[in-house]
């Protein structure tokens, strides 16, 4: 199961480079992408962290079948993510639930329709304090201001 902001069954955020076991992963490139390493397989991307090498974020593809919560995964349409999930914001084609910070889904041409299908989902740390969360998240958000866990 993918927990959004802590990982799927096999892969947690945080955890440090020398500790993720890539067997069966068969990563084929790694990239430099700023503070951030990719090691890219056909599944899944991992991103470290540069400065503390601790895992940040995964993305993964098809054919990945964990779902998010148990319930909504990639070959699902975005009408099932809001269902599960609630309203998303949307950056650059990317729909970030509001209820569920740490879990972004793109879907097949960057569509918004309701009907597109899931083609990625990628899992990271939630933003640490409100004042670092991007305005277009931040305007969007219910309820107080405050520090997120």
């Amino acid at each position: 199961m993918i927990k959004p902001a802590k990982g799927t069954s096999q892969f947690k955020i945080g955890t440090p480079f020398g500790e993720v076991d890539f067997s069966g992963a068969e990563i084929y490139a790694v990239e430099e992408r700023g503070e951030l390493q990719v090691h890219k397989s056909k599944h899944i991307w991992f991103f470290f962290n540069s400065k503390t090498n601790e895992l940040d974020q995964l993305s993964l593809f098809a054919p990945f079948t964990e779902k998010v919560l148990g319930k909504v995964g990639i070959g699902d349409s975005l009408s099932d993510v809001h269902e599960v999930l609630g309203k998303c914001c949307v950056n650059d084609k990317v729909h970030e639930p509001y209820n569920y910070p740490g879990v972004a889904f793109e879907t097949k041409g960057g569509s918004s329709d309701g009907s597109a299908i899931v083609e990625s989902i990628s899992v990271s740390k939630p933003y640490p304090f409100y004042g670092d969360i991007p305005k277009h998240i931040a305007s969007n958000m219910h309820g107080k201001k405050k520090r997120l866990p």
